[in-house]
């Protein structure tokens, strides 16, 4: 029997460049990835957040934009369902821009002897984020469509490998693509062909010299494609919900389990209460303000809201609606 002839994958420095100036200044498909061992189900449906492991890290790094794990309902404690995930960038396996770094995963993951699979997440369902701290690490909630989700890998692969593919694909460091082994070859060539970019930059920005630390570093925006307006939470709510404000996500996400027929109860009442002719009245009024301003359809998140004084005034729609006091009532105090 003739040996089998593995032809040794190679990295040439042309398709090197070609990656760097494809990924260094596009917008990513994939807004995050994600890394867990081989014999774990894909990542779409949600899992308790509140693991051992999660809530010493939430401790470690308690804050005031830290992220709910599980929410109080009537004195019991209810675990949340999710995923941590990181930004979508080679800095998340090798946090550094001059040297080898290691990422801040479970211990258990960088075991030798341990396989993972990465997967990469597209689509609205972009994570809730911790602080701005060195790994930006953030939070799916809920459950995540399949078709939006992508496997990276096709054989799992070790997490060593990964890091040092992921270093020697950064610009700033002096481990080449060629210097890799074979096999941490064929993870840097699957990595490029993700479109996972080394770091993520600032939009709009000009080509700039990317071989120096400093530049990199200056241009560095790991949020870039954390927007907030795409930091939609996957559950069925319009509102939009940021870090920063936890208790918020902890409520919405309670609100979110009300019982069906509560909510078609409250539906129906609330479809009868706005066809009374005094609402009808009353949003006509705010409507022909609005037309007379001329911001009628124009989404620039304003309300027309009532004063105490009787006249109507321009407000940012957050702060129009979250104003509901029993003893004091509605209208805004100018």
């Amino acid at each position: 029997m003739k040996p089998v002839m593995v032809k040794k994958a190679t990295i040439t420095p042309g398709q090197y460049r070609d990656y760097l100036e494809d990924s260094m200044y596009l917008q990513p498909i994939h807004h995050s990835f994600r890394l867990q061992p081989e014999h774990y189900k894909p990542p779409a449906l949600g899992r308790e957040l509140t693991t051992p492991e999660n809530v010493r890290f939430a401790e470690d790094y308690k804050r005031d934009t830290g992220l709910p794990l599980s929410v109080q309902e009537m004195g019991v404690t209810t675990p949340l369902i999710g995923r941590h995930t990181y930004p979508h960038e080679l800095f998340s396996l090798n946090p550094s821009f001059f040297s080898s770094s290691r990422a801040d995963l479970p211990m258990s993951y960088k075991d030798p002897t341990r396989r993972l699979h990465m997967y990469g997440f597209e689509g609205k369902t972009t994570p809730q984020r911790y602080a701005r701290n060195v790994q930006p690490e953030g939070i799916i909630y809920g459950d995540v469509p399949e078709e939006l989700i992508t496997r990276f890998t096709t054989k799992p692969v070790r997490y060593e490998d990964l890091r040092q593919a992921a270093r020697a694909l950064m610009p700033t460091t002096s481990l080449q693509p060629s210097d890799l082994r074979e096999k941490q070859q064929n993870v840097a060539a699957m990595l490029m062909s993700t479109g996972i970019s080394p770091v993520l930059t600032q939009t709009g920005l000009s080509a700039q010299d990317t071989s120096l630390p400093e530049v990199v570093q200056s241009i560095h925006d790991p949020f870039a494609q954390w927007s907030q307006n795409q930091q939609r939470l996957n559950i069925p709510t319009e509102d939009l919900l940021y870090a920063g404000e936890p208790m918020n996500i902890a409520f919405q996400l309670l609100k979110e389990r009300v019982r069906p027929e509560a909510k078609r109860h409250k539906l129906e009442y609330d479809k009868k209460y706005e066809s009374t002719p005094e609402r009808v009245k009353y949003r006509e009024e705010l409507n022909r303000e609005r037309r007379r301003r001329g911001i009628y359809g124009s989404h620039d998140h304003k309300d027309i809201s009532h004063t105490e004084g009787g006249k109507l005034t321009l407000e940012g729609e957050h702060e129009n609606r979250a104003r509901h006091f029993k003893d004091k009532g509605t209208l805004r105090e100018l």
